[in-house]
C-alpha cells in the first residue's frame, strides 16, 4: 500500500507540517519502559522535561515527545506487526534515525544474563522484512544496523557494561523455539534470538534511515536457562537497572544524531570544497567513519595520493590544533595515530565557520584495523603497552607539543560552572587528588584523555594504533592508567577484571616504569571519572556554522 506523507497525516489526524525527527522502540510485551524514558529525559534534558504524548488514537502504542522544538516517536511494541507499521510511519514523515532496545535470549555458552548485544545485524525471515527487502540475493536476509550509529552506541555502552557485537535472529514465535533451533542458530554463529531487531533494520533500510539496536541478554538459551527459570524472575530489578542505563545512551544519541542530520549542511557534499587547501588530485568523499563522538564528525576520503579521513571538529583551532601536534610528534616517534596531513602550505587545520561559531576542519592520515578486542586474552598487555609506549615517547621529548590545557585546572573550574552536588562532587574528588599528590607526588606528562581509547589494530601487520588525540591535556599520568583500566575492565567479574588490571599494570610498567607508590592513588582518580561523567552529558552544538 504506497501512501504519502500526506495521507498518514490525515490518517493520524496531524498537522499538514508534522514531521519526525526520530524514532525509538523498545520490544517488550508490557508498559513498564515507559517509566524508564520519562525517567531518562527529564535526566538529559532537565531544563524543557518532556512529557510523553500520545500521538494519534489510530496509533494506540505510540508516544511522542518534543527535544528542542524537534519531535520524536517512542513506542512499546512486542514482535514485529505493529512495529514495522510505527517505523515505516516515521519514516515517511521525515525520521532520521530509529533505535530499537530490547531483550533477546542469548546464544554463546560464553556469555551471561546481562551482557549487552550491539547486532551487526539481524536475520529475519517474515513478512515484516521481506515486504521491505524483496532482492533474491543470498544475503537478503540479512538486514544490517547502521555501522556508524552502532560504533557510537557501542563507544558509550563499553564504559559500564560488557558488550559484544555480532548477529542475531528474528524470531517472532518465541514458544515454538525448540532446542534444534537453538543449537543451530549457536553453531551458526548468532549471539541471540530476538523478536524486533529485524523488522526495525530493514524497514528503516528501506527507507534510507540508519538505524541500530541494543539488546540485553535476558536468560542464556545456550546455557539451558529460559524466562520460566526462577531465577530469571528473582532478577528483575538487575534487568530493569541495566536497561535503565541502556536507555542513558540510546536517548542522547536518539536526539544528537537526528540534530546532526538537521544541522543545515550536506556536509560530505561540501568537503571538497572545503578540503581545497590540501590540493588532493582526485578526491572523493567515502562513508562516514565509526565512533563519531559528540564533539566531531569524521568522513573517509580517497585520493589520488592515498587514503584519509577529514575530521570537522566542533571547536575552534585553538582548542583543536595542540591534539593534532601531539598526534603527528607521536607518529613521527613511531606511535601510528592517524597523524594530521599539513595542508599545502603547512598549516595542519582550517577555521570552518565565521563570527560566533568557529569550528575546526583537519586532514588526518587514514588509519586501517579493528578495534582492539577487548575479548583478546592479550588486550590488556597490548593495551598497556601502547600507553606506556605513548607516555615513554612524549615524557622523552625535549619539546614535546604542550596541550590545550591542564587536567586538574580544568575540571576544577568546571566544578564551580556546574554547581550543584554533581559540582560539589567534581570538587571533592580534585581535593582528594592534591592531597594525595603531597603525601606521594605524581608523575606528571601529556595525557591522552579520552576515558575510552580509540585503538585500532591492523589486521595484517598487528600493529596498534591510537587514534582520536581530541581530548589531550597535562596532568598525573595515572589517570589515563585508571581510565583505560576502567575500559578494559567494562562488565567483566570480579576476578577477571582484577587480572585484567594486573596485566595492563605489568605491560605499562614494563615499558614506562613509574613509582610503584603512585598506584594507591588509583581510587582517587576512578572517583574524579565518576565525577566527571556524572557533572556532564555532552551535545553537540545547536546550530552549523555560517557558510565560508
Amino acid at each position: 500500500m504506497q501512501k504519502s506523507a500526506v495521507d498518514f497525516r490525515h490518517l493520524l489526524a496531524v498537522s499538514d507540517d508534522y514531521t519526525v525527527a526520530g524514532l525509538l522502540v523498545h520490544g517488550c510485551a508490557t508498559d513498564y519502559p515507559y517509566d524508564m524514558v520519562t525517567a531518562q529525559l527529564a535526566e538529559t534534558f532537565p531544563a524543557q522535561t518532556p512529557r510523553l504524548e500520545p500521538v494519534s488514537p489510530a496509533m494506540p502504542p505510540l508516544r511522542a515527545f518534543t527535544v528542542n522544538g524537534l519531535v520524536y516517536w517512542y513506542a512499546v511494541c512486542f514482535g514485529g506487526a505493529m512495529l514495522s507499521q510505527i517505523t515505516h510511519l516515521a519514516c515517511v514523515l521525515g525520521s532520521r534515525v530509529s533505535i530499537l532496545i530490547g531483550t533477546c535470549g542469548g546464544l554463546d555458552p560464553a556469555a551471561a544474563t546481562g551482557d549487552l548485544i550491539v547486532p551487526t545485524h539481524a536475520q529475519g525471515d517474515e513478512s515484516t522484512t521481506r515486504a521491505y527487502r524483496r532482492d533474491t540475493g543470498e544475503d537478503r536476509h540479512e538486514h544490517h544496523a547502521d555501522p556508524q550509529l552502532t560504533g557510537r552506541l557501542l563507544k558509550v555502552l563499553k564504559r559500564g557494561h560488557r558488550v559484544g557485537t555480532g548477529p542475531t535472529v528474528t524470531c517472532q514465535a518465541i514458544l515454538g523455539e525448540t532446542s534444534d533451533d537453538i543449537e543451530g542458530w549457536s553453531a551458526a554463529g548468532y549471539h541471540g534470538v530476538e523478536m524486533e531487531a529485524a523488522t526495525l533494520l530493514a524497514t528503516s533500510a528501506h527507507f534510507g534511515v540508519p538505524a541500530a539496536a541494543v539488546l540485553m541478554i535476558a536468560d542464556n538459551l545456550a546455557a539451558g536457562q529460559t524466562l520460566l527459570d526462577h531465577g530469571y524472575r528473582l532478577g528483575r530489578e538487575r534487568r530493569h537497572a541495566i536497561l535503565r542505563s541502556v536507555y542513558g545512551a540510546a536517548v542522547p544519541e536518539l536526539t544528537n544524531r537526528s540534530r546532526r542530520a538537521n544541522m543545515g549542511g550536506d556536509w560530505a557534499g561540501r568537503l571538497p570544497d572545503l578540503l581545497t587547501p590540501w590540493g588532493l588530485a582526485g578526491l572523493r568523499v567515502g562513508a562516514e567513519l565509526t565512533g563519531l563522538g559528540d564533539r566531531s564528525r569524521t568522513w573517509r576520503i580517497d585520493a589520488a595520493g592515498g587514503q584519509y579521513a577529514a575530521k570537522l571538529t566542533f571547536d575552534g583551532p585553538a582548542f583543536v590544533e595542540p591534539g593534532l601536534r601531539i598526534a603527528a610528534a607521536l607518529d613521527q616517534a613511531g606511535i601510528p595515530t592517524g597523524a594530521p596531513v599539513p595542508a599545502v602550505d603547512g598549516q595542519l587545520c582550517r577555521s570552518v565557520g565565521g563570527p560566533g561559531r568557529v569550528w575546526t576542519l583537519a586532514l588526518l592520515e587514514f588509519m586501517p584495523g579493528e578495534p582492539l578486542d577487548l575479548g583478546d586474552p592479550l588486550a590488556a598487555e597490548a593495551a598497556g603497552d601502547l600507553l606506556g609506549q605513548v607516555h615513554r615517547a612524549l615524557g622523552a621529548m625535549p619539546a614535546a607539543p604542550r596541550p590545550a590545557g591542564k587536567l586538574l585546572d580544568f575540571y576544577n573550574q568546571q566544578a564551580d560552572a556546574v554547581g550543584g552536588a554533581a559540582g560539589a562532587a567534581l570538587k571533592q574528588a580534585l581535593v582528594d587528588i592534591h592531597a594525595f599528590n603531597t603525601r606521594t607526588p605524581l608523575d606528571f606528562g601529556i595525557l591522552y584523555g579520552d576515558p575510552a581509547p580509540e585503538i585500532l589494530r591492523d589486521p595484517d601487520t598487528g600493529t596498534l594504533a591510537l587514534i582520536d588525540w581530541g581530548t589531550p591535556s597535562f596532568g598525573p599520568l595515572l589517570h589515563d592508567l585508571v581510565a583505560w583500566q576502567a575500559f578494559l575492565t567494562v562488565g567483566q567479574p570480579p576476578d577477571r577484571a582484577m587480572r585484567t588490571r594486573r596485566r595492563f599494570h605489568d605491560a605499562y610498567q614494563a615499558r614506562y616504569p613509574i613509582d610503584q607508590g603512585q598506584f594507591a592513588g588509583q581510587g582517587l582518580f576512578a572517583a574524579l571519572q565518576k565525577a566527571i561523567s556524572a557533572a556532564f552529558v555532552p551535545e553537540p552544538p545547536d546550530d552549523p556554522p555560517p557558510p565560508i
